[in-house]
């Protein structure tokens, strides 16, 4: 989903501080923590057993209705609104329109909505078109939705529309049943008052700005939207810097979003006018479209750096490094000038050099008119670039460039590191940044560019489309050397890093990819064009696939991506070599629920994925196995999987003997790339054979853990048992493992919103379980879940997450895990004890997380600790055992009843069965599966909060709950009973 409007009224003040620099520092990002808001996430996990939201939605009628009639199409939905934010497939001629002109788009666009609304889930009354852009023979056509008069943020409807007027791609987020008040409790100056809340405001530099409309902002709570009426202001600070895009609610005043435009990162960088390194030679080149006053009129130098007055007397001129495109402001001394007397006995020439400028003014401003006409030569049509942007050079500070919104700024050498402007690439990636911004601007989002990975890897591209070398920052340390370079392997996700920088490389490196396999000329275009599409979003997976999609777009020649591009074949193998091409859309479309453990050692274990790609195009995965291990793959066997149809697999693996774990992973290949997809993509699925509970530790409860070792030394982020807090960059979860859980073991709950306020710093942090007595089971294994993360902060994958052993009460160790491998969620861990050491009635578990030398982002979590073996023993005294195993099936009446919130539904389970736990309404619809699949003998509990599979609170009333189990251990019996509970608001 996109994160911004396509059109809003009012000055748009925007600052984005672009980070460059080998050394990274923490960003401002971090000193003045954004609200992010929580917009409908994409591919929300399955309920095990369970289809995903966007298999259902896409097996609905109304999407199979459209597909009858158009042919195969690829779509992404928008769970939340239950509307197609991406759809693309063979191109859909729309009726009585064979050629699109400026008079006729809206009305064909409309055509097409209007056959297809209830498919798209608009109102084409609330519609309001916010562009129609012609590039290169296809229209770029955008809407926003409208309350009345009042815009929505983050709607969109978005049509590709060739000339010939075939419908390309086409995609929705329309907010359905808006219910707010139009009318602000507050006014526009009391918006502004409010939004420098949390903000360490000056009155005497720092300002706000805002207009006097209104927008309606939707935002996700829990599985729900909510709407509010806001304000949008500016805040500009200037230390620290920050232009601050706030959205104040217009009833409450509460600040909902605030986004610092200001990126920062310190840069190293040499050289004046040299036109490669800064250690090269000096060299006397033209200066273009610079301003010379002569006799009070200005003049713009042509690419020769000639003016031609008409002169009838000796008259003063003045020279200064400014003009239509650039204006150089130096900030430790007076703007460099030349003034004196133009005569008509002599032609003139001005010289800038040592005596009457700065290195830094010259090279920024010749390189920065260099980028500005390359561009718009490229692309005449993008005008929004085209004015005297402010090129602030020798700033009182070192190491450091960034882009603020409106112009490129440039420190002085020092602290090591030379004058940032004095080097062309780095000037290039600056002005880069300014291009990603100003045409989205130009296309429609007023905001620019978001995400952080996609605005530094294209600003790469942008010094690589001028200079045709991978190398960024040359001679950033001295001669031959370079700060970044395009040309790598890196791919998603797997060395996804949550450093922008460093994520940036994975595009960049598609493009330059894309440069080798075609040439210099195609990577241009595609790079720019692609832009008109806006591709962007907060989720860097989705940001890529848009990037992908949108260079199909603009390469494409008939208005049919399903037929193919003329580059196809190399874009799809550039992008597919770091994993954001065909590969990437099917990595995102994999749904799978892991095999649970299971005491069924006579009949096949059965799996079911799903797996697609683009079949309009030949994509259909191929060679689909799986193939599973008991021995930690050191033999494989293969299994084929089935095709079921829409995109779904099965397979089975054999039944194997009791104590065994298997392994297995699904693997399968991308033909349009040729690319072999693993999944998961880092380690493998497991599930034991003839194992049963003997403790469950859930931590919700106090039980003998306890934190802290000798050499512990951590001034933050100590282990404690505390409900965790969501992280603005991720690094730490809302929520702990458990089902219906809430509390865990992690290292400083207390993050709020900033990632760095309270994670691991200065040290060790170690926590200790109990000791358990494992010396009458029979092959005991251990097993818990754990989050890890160590890929964010200035420093990533520098720390040691360990875990260790002991079978003697902590006398010696034995270590399990030391890795510096993040999880990017909660991850289960499990070994067999005796393949580590003797089970004794002193097992013991340590678990140790450290931030050590450089400071990093780390954070690291523990829930839901078992304990199972080959047979059902006593001994462990706990109110976690499990208890006798039922004899027979149950379905136990709610409790509470009637209820409101929640409510507990017990259930019991005599031999294995496959279970479906739902509930329906008194007309017999189901509205929500609370469980589904195979559960092993034992008594559950699972609890209803009153909302339906797509997280709607549902209406008071009376509800029926149903219980079906099938048995799969062979024995006789299957059940099925229903009870009838109340919902109370």
């Amino acid at each position: 989903m996109k994160m911004f409007p396509r059109k809003l009224s009012g000055q748009s003040l925007l600052i984005i501080s672009i980070l460059f620099a080998i050394i990274p520092i923490i960003a401002q990002e971090n000193m003045v923590s954004d609200k992010s808001i929580l917009l409908p996430a994409q591919n929300e996990r399955a309920m095990p057993g369970t289809i995903s939201k966007q298999q259902k939605i896409t097996s609905s009628q109304r999407w199979q209705s459209f597909v009858a009639k158009h042919g195969q199409w690829s779509v992404q939905w928008n769970e939340a609104t239950m509307t197609p934010h991406r759809a693309f497939g063979k191109a859909i001629q729309i009726q009585g329109y064979s050629h699109i002109t400026e008079e006729n788009v809206d009305a064909a666009s409309r055509a097409f909505l209007q056959e297809n609304q209830k498919m798209m889930g608009i109102d084409l009354a609330a519609l309001e078109m916010t562009r129609a852009q012609k590039v290169n023979n296809r229209w770029y056509v955008s809407y926003r939705q409208m309350v009345g008069d009042i815009p929505v943020l983050f709607s969109e409807v978005e049509l590709r529309i060739f000339e010939n007027g075939r419908i390309m791609s086409f995609g929705t987020d329309f907010f359905p049943e808006i219910q707010v008040a139009l009318k602000p409790e507050i006014s526009a100056d009391d918006a502004r008052r409010f939004a420098i809340q949390d903000l360490a405001f000056n009155t005497a530099t720092d300002k706000t700005a805002g207009n006097e409309d209104l927008y309606i902002l939707p935002i996700r709570e829990d599985m729900q939207l909510a709407y509010h009426l806001v304000y949008w202001v500016n805040v500009e600070t200037v230390a620290p810097a920050g232009n601050f895009i706030t959205l104040v609610d217009a009833q409450t005043g509460d600040v909902l979003w605030r986004h610092n435009r200001v990126r920062s990162i310190d840069v190293r960088s040499s050289g004046t006018i040299q036109e490669v390194e800064p250690t090269g030679p000096f060299v006397e080149r033209s200066f273009a479209n610079q301003k010379i006053t002569i006799n009070g009129i200005d003049l713009i130098t042509n690419e020769e750096g000639i003016v031609t007055p008409v002169l009838f007397q000796d008259v003063p001129f003045t020279a200064r490094l400014e003009g239509p495109f650039v204006n150089v402001n130096r900030q430790n001394g007076p703007d460099a000038e030349i003034t004196g007397t133009v005569s008509t006995a002599s032609d003139l020439t001005i010289l800038w050099d040592d005596s009457n400028s700065h290195p830094a003014e010259r090279v920024a401003f010749y390189h920065a008119n260099i980028i500005h006409d390359f561009i718009t030569t490229l692309d005449p049509g993008f005008t929004r670039i085209s004015y005297s942007m402010p090129c602030a050079v020798n700033i009182n500070d070192n190491c450091n460039a960034f882009w603020n919104g409106t112009g490129i700024n440039f420190f002085i050498a020092g602290g090591g590191c030379p004058n940032t402007a004095q080097m062309p690439s780095v000037v290039y990636h600056e002005y880069g940044h300014g291009i990603n911004d100003k045409l989205y601007e130009q296309a429609g989002s007023p905001f620019g560019m978001i995400n952080g990975a996609t605005h530094e890897g294209m600003a790469d591209v942008a010094s690589v489309m001028l200079e045709d070398v991978p190398n960024i920052g040359r001679g950033f340390g001295g001669a031959g050397t370079t700060l970044r370079n395009v040309n790598n392997n890196r791919r998603f996700p797997e060395n996804l890093t949550g450093a922008i920088h460093s994520d940036g490389l994975i595009i960049g490196g598609a493009f330059w990819d894309l440069r080798e396999l075609t040439d210099l000329e195609t990577m241009q275009r595609l790079a720019h064009f692609a832009k008109y599409g806006v591709p962007d979003d907060p989720n860097t997976s989705i940001a890529f696939s848009e990037w992908f999609v949108e260079v199909l777009v603009a390469d494409d020649d008939d208005g049919d991506i399903s037929n193919g591009t003329p580059n196809f074949a190399a874009i799809n193998e550039a992008f597919s070599k770091h994993g954001i091409g065909s590969n990437l859309f099917m990595t995102l479309s994999f749904q799978h629920t892991p095999f649970s453990d299971t005491e069924n050692t006579s009949s096949p274990y059965p799996l079911s994925f799903h797996l697609e790609g683009f079949d309009a195009l030949g994509g259909k995965p191929d060679s689909l196995f799986v193939r599973f291990s008991v021995d930690n793959f050191q033999t494989v066997t293969a299994v084929a999987a089935a095709d079921a149809g829409n995109g779904n697999y099965t397979a089975e693996i054999p039944a194997q003997v009791s104590g065994e774990e298997v392994q297995y992973i699904i693997t399968a290949v991308d033909p349009l790339s040729g690319a072999d997809l693993k999944f998961p993509i880092n380690g493998s699925y497991s599930f034991l054979v003839g194992f049963s509970r003997q403790l469950i530790d859930n931590l919700e409860r106090e039980s003998g853990w306890t934190v802290g070792a000798a050499e512990d030394d951590a001034t933050t982020g100590v282990w404690e048992r505390a409900d965790p807090q969501a992280t603005d960059l991720g690094s730490q979860p809302a929520d702990d493992n458990t089902a219906n859980g809430t509390l865990c073991y992690v290292t400083g709950a207390a993050a709020g919103n900033a990632a760095g306020a309270f994670d691991i710093d200065n040290g060790r942090t170690t926590l200790f379980s109990p000791i358990f007595d494992l010396s009458n089971m029979e092959n005991p294994v251990i097993r818990y879940f754990k989050w890890y993360s160590n890929d964010r902060g200035a420093t990533p994958g520098t720390d040691f997450w360990k875990v260790d052993i002991s079978n003697n009460g902590g006398q010696t160790w034995i270590n399990l895990e030391n890795t510096r491998e993040s999880t990017d969620g909660w991850e289960k861990f499990q070994f067999r004890v005796l393949d580590v050491l003797e089970p004794t009635g002193q097992i013991q578990l340590r678990f140790t997380a450290s931030d050590l030398g450089q400071a990093s982002l780390v954070e690291a979590l523990i829930d839901d600790v078992e304990i199972l073996s080959q047979a059902i023993v006593t001994g462990i005294e706990d109110e976690q055992t499990v208890s006798a195993l039922p004899k027979e099936f149950a379905l136990n009446q709610n409790y509470p009843n009637p209820f409101n919130p929640a409510t507990a539904i017990d259930f019991a389970v005599p031999n294995n069965a496959r279970v479906t736990l739902s509930v329906f309404n008194l007309l017999g619809q189901e509205i929500r599966t609370l469980v589904s699949g195979e559960r092993q003998p034992g008594a559950y509990s699972v609890t209803w909060d009153g909302r339906d599979d797509f997280g709607k609170a549902v209406a008071s009333g009376l509800y029926i709950y149903k219980m079906t189990a099938i048995s799969t251990s062979g024995e006789a019996g299957n059940f099925t009973q229903s009870r009838k509970l109340m919902l109370l608001k």
